[in-house]
């Protein structure tokens, strides 16, 4: 039975903080044509052309969107044991409250590498359960976990036996698409079968079959590979999946071969066709069972900005901290002209509809010989450290992606914005503009906001209808100037909103000079 969703103002926030990714948040605006007599004769009225007024209405002006390069790099993220190991390398990291998890590998002495999983309250020092689980040199008081898949996620809605789940890309034999094809005829890609894959190829898995294949754990440390695969796909590279509350549903993030239909009745020697035309690009599918993906679709393309040869190799998914539905990619762009990749932003309000944010590149590969001279990528997921530092990890390489791996050395480390300052709206000079209608998650509001010499922001707060909420119009605010982190939004006698938790309010900002990066509700 289909569901009707009435859509409009006011918006919900799935958590207490509003950042501004995109223009999502930030209200259209109108306009009407006034007569002489002050009379609206926009479309239905007889004036002549110069009779009419042009008059906007809550219009938003002077203000652009803009991202940031990152300002500094931590590295490593996780120092090694001397004793034990020579690098970590570091995979995902997720972020519940203060706390993180991180999943990677140790390379040991003996040059045998283990996968490994470390905790940390602060993102930054890092310990190393004794988990018990693996043995390694007749002792299991390690941090080894068993082997598993690529990304890792918490999934809340799954049974005690599958709280975490790893997803990979994988090859498998034809008795296994066999099997898969029974239960699911005709639910693949024919891109996933590799003609040109022969055994004894440098690329060659065991197979010549690609597939998206799932990992289940009660504990992250303990992991079952799934019998069937996810989906028959080609997605090399790292995929990324996250359990969608708000959607109640599975999302994952896929790298594909962004081309068209083949004409048909044209036969064509080349075994991979779609690889030769394609570009790489990024889709998307959801699901509310784990274990079936349907068909990913295209949900974003290198922009024509780029470099026609310019593509997105990997797409690491996440979201601002403390807004799960302020969603956001940080997609490696791999630069062919010279084998090298630099590090891009994307937003979406839904996780379905993607655009790059205007801006700088926010992370660049390093000068040559440097420890990330060759290369550069992004994983998942966007970390807010102690005293408001948004930290993304990333991996470094000596060498350019496909340059010759005899020596390669790859390092793990944090790119960082501090204060939270990734992305914002700016006014260069004099702006204004109000948001949609949200429901106020707390009585507060705070600023994340920063202003040049002479500049300044006021806040004011409205009603649904429109009007302005009792002392909390811009004749009664506050101006506020300079270093603006969590600076508390007030009134002349008032320090709240005015209004109750839960109800609806449209925040409206004056600036000068000003950037602002999120609000924070409390």
């Amino acid at each position: 039975m289909a569901t009707t969703v009435l859509t409009g103002e006011p918006y919900a926030l799935a958590g207490k903080r509003l950042a501004f990714t995109s223009w999502y948040y930030v209200r259209v605006g109108g306009f009407a044509w006034i007569d002489a007599a002050g009379d609206n004769v926009t479309v239905a009225g007889n004036a002549a052309p110069d009779e009419a007024a042009f008059v906007p209405k809550d219009r938003p002006s002077g203000i652009r969107l803009r991202a940031e390069g990152a300002r500094a790099c931590r590295e490593p993220i996780i120092e090694p044991d001397s004793g034990v190991e020579t690098a970590v390398q570091v995979g995902t990291i997720l972020q519940r409250g203060s706390s993180c998890q991180a999943w990677g590998t140790c390379r040991l002495h003996d040059g045998s590498t283990r996968p490994a999983y470390f905790e940390s309250t602060d993102g930054v020092s890092w310990t190393r359960p004794r988990l018990g689980v693996v043995d390694h040199g007749g002792s299991r008081d390690n941090n080894y976990t068993e082997e598993f898949g690529g990304s890792v996620f918490f999934d809340p809605a799954g049974a005690p036996a599958e709280r975490y789940k790893s997803i990979e890309e994988g090859y498998i034999t034809q008795e296994q698409l066999d099997a898969f094809l029974r239960q699911r005829p005709g639910d693949f890609d024919p891109q996933a079968i590799r003609a040109e894959l022969k055994e004894g190829d440098l690329w060659w898995r065991g197979s010549n079959i690609c597939a998206v294949v799932g990992w289940t754990s009660p504990d992250g440390f303990r992991w079952r590979r799934m019998d069937m695969p996810l989906a028959v796909i080609h997605s090399d590279t790292r995929i990324v999946c996250h359990y969608d509350a708000s959607l109640r549903k599975y999302v994952g993030y896929f790298r594909e071969w962004y081309t068209g239909p083949r004409a048909e009745g044209i036969p064509n020697p080349d075994p991979l066709p779609w690889k030769r035309a394609g570009r790489r690009a990024i889709s998307r599918a959801e699901t509310d069972d784990f274990r079936r993906f349907p068909m990913p679709e295209t949900v974003l393309i290198p922009r024509y900005d780029m470099h026609p040869a310019d593509q997105l190799y990997t797409n690491c998914r996440t979201a601002i901290p403390r807004a799960p539905d302020h969603h956001l990619m940080f997609p490696a762009v791999y630069v062919t002209a010279d084998d090298t990749t630099y590090i891009d932003l994307a937003s979406s309000h839904d996780g379905r509809t993607w655009n790059f944010v205007p801006g700088v590149p926010l992370l660049e590969t390093g000068t040559f010989g440097a420890w990330n001279g060759g290369c550069v990528f992004a994983f998942e997921e966007l970390l807010e450290l102690a005293g408001g530092d948004f930290a993304l990890p990333f991996i470094g390489h000596n060498v350019p992606h496909k340059y010759s791996r005899g020596r390669l050395a790859s390092r793990s480390a944090y790119a960082l914005w501090p204060k939270g300052r990734l992305v914002g709206i700016e006014a260069p000079e004099r702006g204004e503009f109000s948001t949609v209608a949200v429901v106020a998650p707390g009585r507060r509001l705070y600023l994340n906001a920063v202003t040049r010499r002479a500049g300044h922001v006021k806040v004011a707060i409205s009603r649904l209808d429109g009007s302005f909420i009792e002392g909390r119009d811009f004749a009664s605010a506050v101006p506020l100037f300079g270093d603006l982190f969590r600076a508390p939004v007030t009134w002349r006698g008032h320090d709240d909103l005015g209004v109750a938790e839960g109800e609806p309010i449209i925040v409206r900002f004056l600036m000068e000079r000003a950037k602002i990066y999120y609000l924070d509700f409390a």
